[in-house]
Formats: structure tokens, C-alpha cells, sequence
């Protein structure tokens, strides 16, 4: 039976803690670990010392402490490594590489005021954890350069892993490489190719991506938003179909995927956009993810999936992939057969991924560094009223933390920004600007695509989940005020965003939707689902007493509102904001299609600017040995 040990992570970073992802599953021992005493705390008097100061989690050290009960004796040194192993993997690394240095740095061991541990003791950690390397049992690691016996941490020359992460890296890696080098199952005429765009109004590096992807089967499109991404993928399905003579058609099959419902949407439209014309252009249903591979919310497949998990389609686009994590990405390249054309589009600036691993920005390093046309970055903004907003983003991107807080605070069309505390006075001041544009939301129904659009006219973001300008606190506060000015309107419209995945509805977690609650009485505030309730979400209603856990949606996290656009966007930059570094600001900004507001505090902007998210792994050192021997590599 598996081990599960539960911690309490940052909200916006959920994570079950698996003895699992290190352990053999026949080694997992049989009893849970209790949490709550050291064992060997007179043994380990600096990592004692670093825990009640805040600086290393309790969970890091009991996993530390089991893996190393043996008769080999309990060193410091090693549970040291094993702690920043631990640390590393939590916060979205998969592996740590020790050579002359620790990557990454042991100053990822923060508190909860995101502080770093101070000089002396960083360095006394990190010399612990360079030794600790050297005194980890020889029953944990497999070291890959000798044997290939199954143990919880992996060596890959410089590089140390758990487990199930070094399984996962190492699918993935295979899986590129055999996608790669496999023969396409359906010839695109690269001259008609060529040709064709020759005649069309695009970009040269659009022309470029089109172009690219006939003489490659794995390809990467990425850019920030407005430079025309999914618009490109559209023509470029359009001329693919085209070039094909009528048997090629007949045989071609084109999947859409993206990991939200609402990313899977727009790119569904812009594919229907692009071959609005064709009268014999086939009727495609883009997917989540998760439903195109017939993935239950527990990471299991459903019964279609469980004997044929390969995909029918030989051409396939992932949008939005900057999401996907190593275990999605190992499940999703596992799928498709060989012969299959992929190209994955996506913005590499954004929020990494919540769980461990960031692929698709290994994969665009790797194609950059290679200089084959594989990876072809969209730059030019072709929205008009998104340029400022764009150019503030690429501020934040470039780490000119000063540069952005002057831009933001010109009263430019578009940008606006409020230094703020947050604090009670802050929560009661937002509150009052922020409540008459959720008003439009209540009345009398309305066409159902009317309150579509107006709930996507205005949202407010928030990079953390608890305090006066938290996600939850927000949306309770927000959701109790409205009831009570409503007057003598029966009617509650509130936004929402689905929290579980459920397939037997099609819906999926980040799916964002309306609820339409018919109360009894101007008194009523039962909120509960009932029967003549329903909840809308692009292009169908759902009753809501089938709806899956959902929360509120006035105001969403930054990582939950990834695929989504509004108009109007109030950004909340709090104290914590920082931990998430300049993506959490990039992603925010840029889901702003007109106007955006930021408030918050300029030293928070300014840590957050400073501080960058780069996930460490070995995906591009082994796709790059791997390109180079031209071999399968174990």
C-alpha cells in the first residue's frame, strides 16, 4: 500500500506529497509516517535549528528521516540533500544537479514570510548538502552510469531524481525523439505549402511557422497574446487540408487539445474561423487534455482508454502547453502514434506549471539552441488595444521592475495604478469600485450569450489565496454583498469556475461558467443548487444540481485564470505575491484585452519583477546527447 503524506503547501501550489514519487511501489513501507516528532532530532542539531526558524518543512525532514532508517546509520549530511531534494521537487523542480554548485540553490528554502535563510547559514546548508551527497546510502541511489535497479533517488551523471520524476523525464525525452524520427503518416506538398502563404497577408515569421511545421513533426509556436498564435494555427490546418489530394483527406484526422475547456474553445474558434469556407472540412471538437486522453480526475484511465490509449489522430495541436506538467506530458506524448505531426503553441513567459516540471519550456530551449526552424516565436502585437498592455509585459518579462512601475503609474489609456496596503482599509476601498461591475450580472435573464460577455467585461486577480486581498476571502465577501443589495431581484447571476473534473458532464477544473439562481424571496440567500437552476459555459447549460465542486469566480487566482481573456482586469498585487516571481505579473497582465489596473505595493512588484521561476531538470542535456548519438539512451 502507498504511503501518502499530506502538507500544507502555498493554496496556489496544491500538492499531495507522495512517498511514492521516490519509492519503489514495493518499497513503500506499510504504515503511515507520523508526522508530528523527530526521531533523530539530537542527531541533526542545524536542520533542527533551520525548521523552528521557519526555513525547512517538517514533511522534507520526515521523508529524509524514512528513507534513511537503515542499518547504514542516520547522517545529517545526507538528510540534508534528501531535504533540498525534497524542497527542489515541491517547488516545481524535477531534479537537483551538484557539480561545483547546488541548482538549484539552496535559497529556495524560504519561510513563510518568503524569506531567505541568511548568508552564514545558507552557506553552512549548502556545504552540508554537498557532503550529504557523498554520504547517501548506496540502497537509495541507482546510479544510472552502472546498474538499473529501481531504488527512491536516480543519478543521471550530475543530475539526482526521484524515481517517478526521473520516469516521467525520461518518457518524455523518448517519446520526442521517437516522434521525431518517425516517417509522417500523412505527406504534406511543402511547394503547394509554400505557394499558398506566398498569397496570404502574414507575418513572415507566421509564413515561417507554417512552413516549418511541413518538414517537421514535432514543432513549438509560441508568442504572448494578440501576436496571432492560434489565428496561425488555424491557416496553417487550412492549407495542410488543402495541399492534400481527396485520399490523403480521407485518411487525415486533426485533434485540438488544450489543459482548460476555456483554452480548448478559442482554439476550437479559430479553426472554425479559418475553414469557415471549406465546404468539406471535417467537424473537429476540441478537447481538454484530460477528456482527449480518457483521463479520470484521480490520473487513471477510463475504461475506452484503458486497452488502446493511442490517438487516432495523425495531426495534432495543443494549445496553451506552457501548462502542461512532466506527468500530462509524458501521458499525452505516450498517446500519440508515430507518424503523428504535433505542434504545441503556448506562451513560455507564463506561470510554470503547478505541478513539477515545465516540458514545453525545455522542449523551446532545445529547438532554439538546435536553430532548425522547430521553435518560431510570434513578437508583433497585431491587437491595437492590447500594445501598451503588451509593452508593459515585456518590461516585466526583461526584469525592469523600475521601468514598469513608472509606465504603470503615467495614467496611460489602458494602465492604471494605485499604490496600496493590504489591509482592511484597501479591502473596504475595493470593494466600492469594484461591486457596480458585477451589478450588470443580476436582473432579469438575459440572452444567454449577453451574460457571457458581460461576465467577461471585468475580473479581479489575486496571486494569493487568504488575507484581506486573498482569492477566497474576496469571493466570500463579494458574493455576500451582492445578495444583500440585490433588492427585490430574485435572480442571482454570479461567475463561477468549475474546481473537479468531472467527465461525465465534459467539464473540467478551471472551466469558467455563469450560475443562474432563482432565490424564493428578496430574504432568500440559500445559494445551495436546486432544481431550475442552471449554470451557463461556452455553448451549452448545464442544470446546476449536476455541476461538479465549483467556487465563486469574481475574483481568480492568477494561476486559474491561464487560457482566460477579459476586458478589464484589477490586478491585486499583495505581500506574497513575490514567491511566484515576474511570471505571476506577466500572466496577470497580459490577461487583459483593454484596460488594466494594478493595485498593490511597489516594493511587492518590484521582489516580484526580481525574482524569476525557471524550473531545473535534464530534458534538454538529454534530447541534446540524444540528438547528437542519434541512439536510444535508458
Amino acid at each position: 500500500m502507498l504511503t501518502i503524506l499530506h502538507i500544507l503547501p502555498d493554496p496556489a501550489h496544491p500538492v499531495t506529497f507522495l512517498l511514492g514519487f521516490c519509492l519503489p511501489w514495493s518499497d513503500a513501507p506499510a504504515h503511515p509516517v507520523q508526522v508530528g516528532t523527530w526521531v533523530n532530532m539530537i542527531s541533526c542539531p542545524f536542520l533542527t535549528a533551520l525548521h523552528k526558524k521557519g526555513f525547512l518543512n517538517f514533511v522534507d525532514y520526515a521523508l529524509a528521516e524514512t528513507l534513511l532508517k537503515s542499518p547504514n546509520g542516520f547522517s545529517e549530511a545526507a538528510a540534508a540533500f534528501i531535504c533540498h531534494l525534497s524542497t527542489a521537487t515541491r517547488e516545481g523542480h524535477l531534479s537537483t544537479s551538484v557539480s561545483d554548485k547546488i541548482m538549484p540553490s539552496p535559497s529556495i528554502w524560504r519561510n513563510a514570510d518568503n524569506q531567505e535563510i541568511p548568508y552564514e547559514e545558507l552557506t553552512a546548508l549548502t556545504q552540508l548538502i554537498l557532503k550529504g551527497v557523498q554520504e547517501l546510502p548506496a540502497t537509495l541511489v541507482t546510479d544510472l552510469a552502472v546498474e538499473n535497479t529501481v531504488k527512491p533517488i536516480y543519478r543521471n551523471r550530475n543530475h539526482y531524481y526521484f524515481q517517478r520524476y526521473w520516469q516521467y523525464e525520461k518518457e518524455v525525452v523518448e517519446h520526442i525523439f521517437r516522434l521525431e524520427n518517425a516517417s509522417p503518416l500523412i505527406e504534406i506538398n511543402k511547394q503547394k505549402i509554400e505557394e499558398a502563404t506566398s498569397k496570404l497577408s502574414l507575418l513572415p515569421e507566421q509564413s515561417q511557422a507554417i512552413i516549418s511545421a511541413t518538414t517537421h513533426q514535432v514543432m513549438i509556436l509560441c508568442g504572448g497574446p494578440g501576436t496571432g498564435k492560434t489565428y496561425t494555427a488555424g491557416q496553417m490546418i487550412r492549407l495542410f487540408w488543402t495541399s492534400l489530394d481527396e485520399t490523403a483527406r480521407h485518411k487525415c484526422e486533426i485533434a485540438l487539445a488544450a489543459p482548460t475547456g476555456k483554452a480548448a474553445t478559442n482554439l476550437q474558434n479559430s479553426l472554425q474561423y479559418a475553414v469557415k469556407d471549406l465546404i468539406d472540412f471535417p467537424q473537429i471538437q476540441a478537447k481538454t487534455i484530460h477528456s482527449l486522453l480518457g483521463l479520470r480526475s484521480d490520473g487513471s484511465y477510463s475504461e475506452e482508454f484503458e486497452h488502446n490509449r493511442l490517438l487516432k489522430a495523425n495531426i495534432l495541436l495543443i494549445d496553451e502547453s506552457s501548462m502542461l506538467d512532466i506527468q500530462l506530458m509524458s501521458k499525452l506524448l505516450a498517446a500519440i502514434k508515430n507518424g503523428t505531426r504535433v505542434i504545441f503553441l503556448g506562451d513560455h513567459r507564463q506561470l510554470p506549471p503547478i505541478a513539477p516540471g515545465a516540458p514545453f519550456n525545455d522542449l523551446l530551449k532545445h529547438y532554439k539552441s538546435k536553430n532548425t526552424g522547430q521553435a518560431v516565436e510570434l513578437k508583433k502585437c497585431l491587437r491595437a488595444e492590447l500594445s501598451s498592455i503588451l509593452e508593459l509585459a515585456e518590461m516585466i518579462d526583461c526584469g525592469q521592475s523600475d521601468k514598469v512601475i513608472e509606465m504603470a503609474s503615467m495614467d496611460l489609456p489602458g494602465i492604471g495604478y494605485t499604490p496600496c496596503i493590504a489591509d482592511r482599509n484597501a479591502q473596504k476601498s475595493l470593494l466600492e469600485y469594484a461591486l457596480p461591475f458585477f451589478y450588470d450580472l443580476n436582473g432579469a435573464e438575459k440572452d444567454n450569450l449577453v451574460l457571457l460577455r458581460n461576465a467577461n467585461r471585468f475580473r479581479i486577480l489575486s496571486p494569493v489565496r487568504q488575507g484581506w486581498l486573498g482569492v477566497d476571502t474576496l469571493n466570500q465577501i463579494i458574493v455576500k454583498r451582492l445578495l444583500e443589495l440585490r433588492g427585490n431581484n430574485n435572480v442571482f447571476i454570479a461567475p463561477i469556475m468549475i474546481a473537479a473534473n468531472d467527465y461525465r458532464m465534459n467539464l473540467f477544473n478551471g472551466d469558467v461558467g455563469i450560475l443562474i439562481k432563482k432565490l424564493t424571496s428578496s430574504y432568500d440567500t440559500d445559494l445551495s443548487p436546486k432544481e431550475g437552476d442552471y449554470a451557463l459555459f461556452a455553448g451549452r447549460q448545464v442544470p446546476a444540481v449536476l455541476l461538479p465542486r465549483y467556487e465563486y469566480a469574481y475574483c481568480l487566482s492568477v494561476h486559474k485564470s491561464q487560457g482566460s481573456e477579459f476586458d478589464h482586469v484589477l490586478l491585486l498585487m499583495c505581500e506574497g505575491a513575490e514567491r511566484f516571481g515576474r511570471e505571476v505579473l506577466y500572466t496577470a497582465v497580459t490577461r487583459a484585452r483593454k484596460k488594466l489596473e494594478i493595485w498593490g505595493e511597489t516594493e511587492v512588484i518590484k521582489k516580484t519583477i526580481k525574482q524569476h521561476s525557471q524550473r531545473h531538470s535534464g530534458i534538454m542535456q538529454r534530447l541534446e546527447h540524444r540528438s547528437a548519438a542519434k541512439i536510444p539512451q535508458t
